[in-house]
């Protein structure tokens, strides 16, 4: 047996391909008054979304997740939806700072049929965010925050 000598360089060089190899892609993407219809191949992304958002989902299967963070407040005259596939339905909660008068749902389980994330007309705030996981086929799991009350809700 012999040995072979290998340089820093060589060294440096074969960590950082096998870095580069090993990191999880997470593309930020951005979409401002656009229509987003969502793949498979997105999963791990993070979306910083803006005024009109129009996000479709793809069939729920286990293992994809999507981030979402709104990067503008909601104006008076818009807002926002995120939408399931199919007959995809959400289940989860939405945290809000302020839930002493809310009248839209914050909760969601799987006999309330809600497959429509809404950022509503100047409730929703720059920094609320959203976070879906597919538990399995047919099934979104949401983890949100909103800063305030009807800010970000389901709806059938």
């Amino acid at each position: 047996m012999g040995t072979k000598r290998v340089g820093w360089a060589r060294i440096r060089s074969l960590i950082n391909e096998n870095g580069n190899q090993l990191a999880i892609p997470r593309v930020l993407q951005q979409s401002s008054s656009q229509i987003h219809t969502l793949t498979a191949d997105d999963s791990g992304k993070s979306f910083y979304l803006a005024d009109k958002f129009a996000i479709t989902l793809p069939a729920a299967a286990a293992g994809l997740e999507f981030n979402f963070v709104l990067k503008e407040d909601i104006a008076h005259t818009s807002h926002g939806n995120i939408d399931c596939a199919g007959s995809d339905e959400f289940v989860g909660s939405i945290a809000a700072t302020v839930v002493a008068s809310h009248s839209k749902p914050h909760y969601a389980d799987a006999s309330t049929n809600y497959t429509k994330i809404q950022a509503g007309q100047n409730k929703a705030k720059a920094g609320d965010w959203i976070t879906l996981e597919a538990i399995g086929a047919g099934f979104w799991y949401v983890r949100a925050h909103s800063s305030g009350s009807n800010g970000v809700y389901f709806v059938t």
